[in-house]
């Protein structure tokens, strides 16, 4: 397992709470964790004293990028502090689950879908060529595929 943990900080709940869903939503973190911290730094010169929101994402190595350019999309600061460090130890039925869920390649059942709206990870394109294999699929064996892998 190559797990890590990934750290953001903000200055409102509200924005934590929002860069905490949208990586886990995407699959591209486990989970995410929500801390009041305070920080202490200088900008522009001057020491600061702040009250922030430190927002702790589990995944793996290889999600590094994407959960990165995730948390820089919605994020409000000029300048966010990004970062991660590797999970050295880890209980390895929980490394499972972090993995597991940290993975873009699990299976998407579209049965029952009418559209992609249903399915916020796909974009149009990708749900109709998903739509006709799962189709595909069906006329070929008379029954449906019982979930559709990305």
């Amino acid at each position: 397992m190559n797990l890590i943990a990934v750290i953001t900080t903000v200055g409102s709940v509200e924005d934590a709470r929002k860069l905490a869903t949208a990586p886990v939503a995407r699959r591209l973190a486990a989970c995410a964790q929500i801390s009041q911290i305070e920080s202490v730094y200088r900008w522009r010169g001057a020491i600061q004293h702040e009250p922030e929101f430190r927002v702790l994402f589990k995944t793996t190595a290889a999600r590094y990028q994407d959960v990165e350019e995730a948390i820089r999309a919605l994020h409000p600061y000029e300048l966010p502090a990004i970062h991660a460090f590797a999970i050295e130890q880890v209980y390895a039925p929980y490394g499972a689950w972090v993995e597991e869920n940290s993975s873009a390649t699990q299976p998407l059942d579209i049965r029952g879908a009418e559209s992609f709206n249903d399915h916020p990870n796909l974009s149009p394109p990708a749900f109709l060529c998903k739509r006709l294999k799962h189709a595909a699929v069906w006329q070929a064996h008379g029954r449906p595929h019982e979930a559709i892998a990305p």
